[in-house]
């Protein structure tokens, strides 16, 4: 609750408020105390820039103290740290072919592919890692598998007619997961209630709180894929003096549900507005503002924002058929 250190940490001062009192940058100033003056209004300052601790919401203590101690004494790029990241390969291919009798050939082939990663976020690797502090996907527990069954028969009617049918099938599924991904409960813990809790859906929001490094899980993560698409192919060609005649079709059926919410756990933004000079924003009280609760006199306390949408399914599928006629006709030895 002492933020003395942020007007010693700083140089320089905020725009001046309506009534033309200038402060210097990092004064929190109570929005309990926001107050008409001419056209605007004015707000004034906690005495020593330190909050009682009975302004104090002990959900914001616990949720600030997710996050690890300096590793300088900057007042800004104060962390630097370097989890470890790992990547998993697994593939094969397999296949055999056999030759029935005299006119039919036959194959089978299936491909396998793995690639697991572990990039953790900044924050994972303190405490219980609720903080996380992944900024994208790419920081992320990944995990992706793709599978490839292909069947071949070739018959030989005679030496100008022969048939191709082949038939398949893809399948991959891949999933990007925030660490604490299936780890249900965590919000209530904070005092965060309505966050859906499904597995695949565990960890904590995301936090914006001023010129801090966002912590929580990435927003759009679970991103849970699914491909299946079967196909099947025929090619039959037959040989007619100086023609090549070839007729065949396809189909295929592509199937690909996803799960990717964009704020399945929710987002918060503490961005000062409300502890810095009115219709201006000091990041470096976004701490405070978030530690704030509101107050009778003045709701002008809390997240900027909060935001939280569905856990919602969608499937999207594509019906695709085609189907040609080719000839070739061979005019003579040179055309």
């Amino acid at each position: 609750t002492d933020f003395s250190d942020l007007l010693t940490l700083q140089t320089g001062n905020n725009p001046a408020d309506t009534s033309g009192v200038v402060y210097p940058k990092g004064t929190i100033l109570d929005p309990a105390t926001t107050t008409p003056f001419g056209s605007s209004y004015v707000r004034t300052p906690f005495p020593g820039n330190q909050i009682p601790t009975t302004r104090i919401d002990p959900n914001a203590v616990a949720l600030l103290n997710l996050l690890p101690p300096p590793t300088n004494t900057q007042l800004q790029s104060n962390y630097i740290t370097s989890p470890p990241y790992s990547d998993t390969y697994n593939s094969f291919d397999t296949r055999v072919d056999q030759v029935i009798g005299q006119k039919d050939y036959l194959f089978a082939r299936y491909s396998y592919n793995a690639h697991t990663q572990y990039h953790p976020g900044i924050f994972t690797t303190y405490q219980k890692g609720y903080a996380d502090g992944g900024n994208s996907s790419s920081q992320s527990n990944f995990f992706d598998r793709s599978q490839n069954i292909s069947i071949g028969e070739t018959h030989t009617f005679n030496s100008t007619m022969v048939n191709d049918l082949r038939l398949g099938l893809n399948r991959e599924h891949v999933l990007w997961i925030q660490p604490n991904g299936n780890t249900l409960g965590i919000p209530a813990q904070f005092g965060i209630q309505g966050v859906s809790q499904y597995p695949t859906n565990g960890g904590l929001p995301e936090f914006y709180v001023g010129s801090l490094t966002s912590f929580g899980s990435f927003n759009y993560l679970p991103s849970n894929k699914f491909g299946t698409t079967p196909q099947l192919n025929d090619d039959f060609t037959i040989v007619r003096g100086a023609h090549t005649i070839k007729v065949g079709f396809e189909q295929q059926f592509i199937q690909f549900p996803y799960t990717q919410p964009p704020q399945s756990r929710g987002a918060f933004t503490f961005g000062g507005t409300y502890t810095s000079v009115y219709g201006q924003t000091d990041g470096t009280t976004g701490i405070a503002q978030m530690l704030l609760n509101p107050t009778t006199a003045s709701n002008l306390a809390g997240a900027n924002s909060v935001s939280m949408s569905t856990f919602t399914e969608h499937a999207l599928t594509h019906k695709y058929s085609g189907a040609y006629v080719q000839d070739d006709w061979r005019l003579n030895q040179k055309l």
